[in-house]
């Protein structure tokens, strides 16, 4: 990807990506083997963070240290540290988010169509997973788009999932440009996804290439991919082949010194 790792920046999003998709979204772990290679890529790159709708606290219990994360979809951000930062507009959202909540559990105990339908409470956001019933996906978007309007959220379909959002222009785009603006000397910048929700991020990587950076955009693959995903990307990958580019970028930082140098 760059002949210069401490001047590239790493992202990576989370479900479908690090970790492989469950059918239980609170059981989803980083796949073995990519907490440690992680850690290792933290130091020897400017920066290694993770983009994801996931809540900030559900991703620091389960990645290492140093990794700078961004969730929920930026209305959530950490510095790697420890320090939790919540979007100041979005957090005005919370009552609206916890009704929306209430409202989708209540139509999920009183309709049989939407039996097994999973309600996934973020406080900023909220998701209504499908994966257990696949055959109520039509039934959970009109709920999802009942909600939203009765609500003012914004809807966002995902992978065997709708999402409901603060009505705040924050998404997995405006968190790369967040993250990489953060970090100075930066001439390489490699984001890594699988779903509909990181095509932002895609578009987001391919203007810092029109702006001169280096960039690779790559889309990691499975039967549920959508085909947007792959026809954005620029390079594609199996999920199984995950730890494969880990190690590929962990090669990249022990070139020799004076071909990183381009002696």
């Amino acid at each position: 990807m760059t002949r210069r790792p401490d001047r590239a920046v790493l992202l990576f999003d989370f479900d479908g990506t690090l970790s492989a998709i469950v059918d239980d979204p609170a059981c989803a772990v980083p796949r073995p083997g990519v907490v440690e290679r992680l850690t290792s890529l933290v130091g020897r790159y400017r920066q290694v963070a993770v983009i994801s709708g996931r809540p900030v606290d559900f991703l620091a219990s389960r990645l290492p240290a140093g990794v700078v994360l961004s969730g929920l979809y930026g209305l959530e951000s950490s510095d790697g540290e420890g320090t939790v930062l919540t979007d100041a507009t979005a957090g005005r959202w919370v009552a609206k988010v916890a009704a929306a909540v209430a409202a989708a559990r209540h139509a999920v105990g009183a309709d049989p169509l939407l039996d097994g339908v999973e309600i996934e409470d973020k406080r900023l956001s909220m998701t209504i997973h499908h994966r257990r019933s696949p055959g109520a996906e039509g039934a959970v978007q009109s709920l999802a788009s009942r909600l939203s309007d009765e609500h003012e959220l914004w809807l966002r379909p995902a992978r065997m999932s709708f999402e409901l959002h603060p009505p705040v222009t924050v998404d997995k785009g405006t968190a790369v440009h967040a993250l990489t603006s953060a970090v100075e000397e930066v001439e390489s910048v490699l984001f890594a996804g699988d779903d509909v929700g990181d095509l932002a991020a895609f578009a987001s990587v391919g203007e810092l290439g029109e702006r001169g950076l280096r960039t690779v955009r790559v889309a990691v693959v499975s039967a549920e991919t959508d085909p947007r995903v792959v026809d954005a990307s620029d390079l594609s990958i199996d999920e199984d082949e995950v730890m494969t580019l880990l190690d590929a970028l962990l090669a990249e930082d022990r070139r020799p010194e004076e071909e990183v140098s381009g002696g």
